[in-house]
């Protein structure tokens, strides 16, 4: 992939210190798209598994068990298809907390830090305009948590925020 901003998501077995990711997701601004489960490491305890979190995604043990890939695996996919971009998200501390469980099961380094999509957001937008187009992209998407659709949310606010300042830029409206 080419030097672009990507938008990553993963879902998790729950939001504690020792959850592991169950699901991660990117949608690039230029188009491409992933998503997979990832099978339970040794290492990765159910006792971190929370049924609030799986009520949420809708992702079973039995499902990561049988669609699942291993941490080795997805590192490796995650480095050669996000190798060289700009990696970005609404929750960054997170995903760069799974991110971390992954590389460290799998014995490899962490290929790139996620930074905050806020960075990359066209300054002078109001918090109510962006809630407004939030609203908008998980309309037309549908689905929520699940690391897929919530990386193609992303993805979308990012195009209507720069489509809205572009307009606002083109009508000779100053931004800060």
């Amino acid at each position: 992939m080419t030097t672009s901003i990507v938008f990553l998501d993963f879902e998790a077995s729950s939001l504690d210190a020792e959850s592991w990711p169950v699901e991660v997701g990117y949608a690039g601004a230029c188009g491409a798209e992933d998503a997979f489960l990832l099978s339970r490491h040794g290492e990765w305890s159910m006792e971190h598994w929370d049924r609030n979190s799986a009520n949420l995604h809708g992702i079973s043990p039995a499902d990561l068990d049988e669609f699942g890939i291993a941490p080795e695996a997805a590192i490796d996919r995650l480095a050669a298809n996000l190798g060289g971009a700009i990696v970005v998200s609404d929750a960054p501390e997170f995903e760069n907390h799974w991110l971390r469980r992954i590389s460290a099961a799998a014995g490899r380094p962490t290929p790139f830090v996620v930074q905050d999509w806020e960075t990359f957001l066209p300054a002078g937008q109001s918090q109510a305009e962006r809630d407004a187009l939030l609203t908008d992209a998980r309309s037309q998407e549908g689905v929520r948590h699940r690391a897929g659709p919530d990386a193609r949310v992303m993805r979308a606010v990012w195009r209507a925020s720069w489509a809205w300042a572009q307009a606002d830029w083109g009508d000779g409206a100053a931004k800060g």
